[in-house]
């Protein structure tokens, strides 16, 4: 199969240039999903006239992402609160792996200067981040109890709080006013289900937010005159479409005073967007939409942020490799060798030698960034010549059904195969050779994966020239699965079973919709 030519003239035009998702019409509206990619348990705040979002990463380093924006709808990459994780060697995929862990279920403040996040890390507990700038560098605590789903604010009189619980079980914990200790940790409300808190103080009266999943989910909002209630719930947002449930959610207020609402959506194997959306208040109670309807309008005004019109952008997808550092949006599947990869400087390229492992889920220095919806195609071009007999080097879909087109050398000569893990195994994969090219004697390739999230489906393919591309393999089945909690990501790999001395020169990725 030829893939279509003006695609491939469109992306190598200009370095960094991409066609992707905006949710930004341009012309005073926006269409969700905000960001239509894995952004899992979204919490938002607003300080003066900017919004920042934290969001879940699990095992994704650099971890714990940050974003920035002036209206709410447009986004850019700020940093990240956590640079590694120094705590097992299974976060560096040495004797095992921690897919599906780490980090999760971040919550953000802004109080007296500071950015404070409470969140979880796997074998290690609840942990406290501290900074002055959201860009970093941040600092990191431990606290003395384990608070699942933390929901931090602070109360009037500046005492720092956190709901937390999990199947419908919500206590409220009081933290020293450092943010070192936790003090007590009294229960406040029993709720079907509910979890993922976020806490606010409005008006003096409490209101936590919780979702409750289910075929027809809600995210429910519960109010009370103090901290351990009584509690009156309601629900703040409805489901949209069954299995979709609204959850992990709360509110922001804008400087003008209107409220709106935030809610991360599932949306299958590009895994759980976000969704945003103005709040309406009736007889004490924060609705999503409206409280006849509490959903969220798949299109909406623009928040009123009092500027004439915010720049439309959009979270950087595509790379020439030509900074002194990786760009934000990259992120290592685990933690990486530092010491088997580099940067070319200006002259552009990424240099990845390849990792000595016995597959693909336990190899180090996988490069990895988002795939976005509703359909986007991923592409990178390599120089193959330093690969020695045995490497594998390509371009993959990350997750727990992964797929790949790679090249690999043997005594015979070079060939493409194309990989899918059909036995779904993330410590002993299948890796199903499905297809395969023989007698490639090209050294500079391109390989290519273009996503169909509307119908679950990829396809990959490789070009000697850039221009004609050759699909390799049938259809591959994309997935969202609890193996890896993530949606699917590309992955840019090179290993070996076997001990090698090769490496692999990158000189682009690219993505497109």
């Amino acid at each position: 199969m030829v893939v279509c030519v003006a695609i491939i003239v469109l992306v190598g035009s200009a370095a960094n240039r991409s066609l992707a998702w905006t949710s930004d019409n341009g012309d005073g509206t926006f269409t969700n999903p905000v960001l239509y990619g894995d952004y899992p348990d979204p919490d938002i705040i607003r300080v003066g006239s900017d919004f920042y979002l934290a969001t879940t990463t699990f095992v994704s380093v650099p971890g714990l992402e940050i974003l920035h924006s002036k209206d709410l709808i447009n986004w850019t990459i700020a940093g990240y609160a956590l640079t590694n994780f120094d705590i097992s060697p299974k976060y560096s995929l040495i004797g095992g792996s921690e897919y599906g862990q780490g980090i999760w279920a971040p919550s953000l403040r802004f109080h007296d200067g500071t950015f404070y996040i409470v969140d979880n890390i796997q074998l290690v507990g609840t942990v406290v981040f501290r900074s002055t700038n959201p860009a970093g560098p941040w600092t990191m605590n431990k606290l003395n109890g384990y608070l699942f789903d933390p929901g931090l604010m602070f109360d009037d009189d500046g005492t720092p709080l956190v709901y937390n619980g999990t199947g419908g079980h919500i206590s409220v914990a009081l933290l020293d006013p450092s943010l070192n200790s936790v003090i007590s940790n009294t229960p406040a409300f029993t709720m079907r289900g509910g979890e993922g808190s976020h806490a606010y103080k409005i008006n003096g009266m409490y209101y936590v937010f919780n979702s409750i999943y289910g075929q027809y989910g809600v995210l429910s909002v519960s109010r009370s005159q103090s901290r351990t209630g009584p509690f009156t719930t309601v629900n703040a947002c409805n489901s949209r479409i069954p299995w979709t449930s609204p959850h992990q959610g709360g509110i922001v207020q804008l400087a003008n005073g209107d409220w709106w609402g935030f809610s991360l959506t599932d949306s299958g194997a590009v895994g759980r967007d976000l969704w945003i959306g103005p709040v309406t208040w009736t007889d004490g109670f924060p609705y999503f939409g409206s409280a006849t309807s509490p959903t969220i309008p798949t299109t909406n005004p623009m928040p009123n942020v009092g500027m004439l019109k915010t720049p439309i952008t959009h979270v950087a997808n595509s790379d020439d490799f030509k900074g002194s550092k990786l760009g934000l949006q990259w992120q290592w599947n685990h933690n990486p060798d530092d010491t088997k990869w580099s940067l070319n400087g200006k002259r552009g390229g990424l240099r990845l030698e390849t990792q000595l492992a016995p597959n693909f889920t336990s190899a180090r220095n996988t490069l990895t960034l988002r795939a976005e919806g509703p359909t986007c195609t991923g592409i990178i071009k390599i120089d193959a010549s330093h690969l020695q007999p045995g490497d594998r080097a390509g371009l993959s879909l990350l997750e727990q059904y992964f797929g790949y087109v790679a090249v690999t050398k043997d005594a015979t000569g070079q060939r493409i195969i194309c990989v899918v893990n059909k036995n779904g195994s993330l410590r002993s994969p299948s890796e199903d050779i499905t297809d395969t090219v023989d007698n490639v004697s090209a050294q500079t390739l391109w390989f290519q994966v273009h996503c169909d999230f509307k119908t679950t489906k990829a396809q990959f393919s490789y070009s000697a020239d850039g221009k004609n591309f050759t699909a390799v393999g049938d259809d591959f089945p994309m997935h969202f699965t609890l193996a890896t909690f993530q949606g699917e990501r590309f992955g840019i790999f090179n290993y070996n079973p076997a001990a090698s001395t090769g490496w692999v020169a990158v000189d682009f990725f690219r993505q497109t919709d």
